[in-house]
């Protein structure tokens, strides 16, 4: 991922940009944007956006935007993923998200886009839809943000990047992991408002199984920050920036756990630190973390 846990859990990465708030320097500005896609025939994608500066009654950085869009195939070519009704989706949702918030031209805001890497049993179709999805992301994400910067700022606070289904499939929900039923199950439940209703008005179960998957990518994502912030103040808890869309998740879900999105040379590596043993499976080794 981006790495962002080693800029939380630093004290001095921290501004103050209002009287008792503090936000740090990793969000430069004050939105932070997430897009994920899966890319499928019949896939679906999730744009939504935090705000650094509110908060809600829990003290937790507010979800204010929250859009669904579904992926469609070309007419000519069966199986293969339409890229321009792609970007019109991700710019209607876009435009949909800058009416809605005061953002304007010359704020400086964060953006991650996750595309799944889902080459299904080797295929062809799939790599060729993957590599679609990537392509308009890019290039969508070209524009991105809407000021001048250094070549530096903008690699990180432009970022996409591919996320392998096994990634975040059992980072997010161990072993054994979660079905797809499971998942959009649990979605339906306990996902925003707007992710549920989307999954109410799909006819179809491929598109209710990709709605749930791109919200669990970017529920991933999220969690992935706060993981490796508490590994780089490991063993002390990193004062990772709370947002609500992980604190949700955390209280509802009975399978997310601290350090569930770390891997295993990662987990040894913090066991290491602490002269423990380092032999054992990826539960044992989280658990003994």
């Amino acid at each position: 991922m981006n790495n962002y846990g080693e800029q939380y859990c630093d004290e001095d990465q921290f501004d103050d940009v209002e009287p008792d708030s503090k936000v740090p320097r990793v969000s430069i500005g004050r939105w932070h944007v997430i897009v994920t896609v899966d890319p499928d025939t019949f896939g679906a994608g999730i744009l939504t956006v935090h705000d650094f500066r509110a908060r809600d009654g829990n003290g937790h950085c507010a979800r204010v935007f929250t859009r669904v869009f579904h992926l469609q195939p070309r007419g000519d070519m069966r199986g293969v993923v339409d890229g321009a009704q792609l970007l019109r989706s991700i710019r209607a949702a876009w435009a949909q998200c800058t009416c809605t918030l005061p953002i304007v031209v010359g704020d400086t805001d964060t953006i991650d886009v996750y595309v799944e890497n889902g080459h299904a049993r080797g295929s062809f179709l799939a790599g060729r839809n993957v590599g679609i999805a990537l392509g308009v992301v890019d290039a969508w994400v070209e524009t991105w943000p809407r000021c001048d910067q250094t070549a530096a700022v903008r690699a990180r606070n432009a970022h996409v990047a591919l996320l392998s289904p096994n990634q975040w499939v059992s980072g997010l929900f161990g072993s054994p992991a979660a079905t797809k039923d499971e998942r959009v199950t649990y979605c339906g439940a306990h996902a925003p408002e707007e992710v549920r209703a989307a999954l109410v008005s799909c006819r179809s179960r491929r598109q209710r199984e990709a709605i749930a998957d791109s919200w669990c990518m970017l529920l991933y994502a999220m969690h992935r920050v706060h993981d490796e912030a508490r590994a780089r103040a490991f063993p002390a808890r990193a004062d990772a920036l709370p947002l609500v869309s992980t604190h949700e998740d955390d209280r509802c879900s009975p399978w997310r756990t601290p350090f569930s999105t770390l891997t295993i040379p990662e987990l040894k590596e913090l066991l290491k630190r602490q002269r423990m043993r380092v032999g054992g499976a990826r539960d044992e080794l989280r658990v003994r973390v």
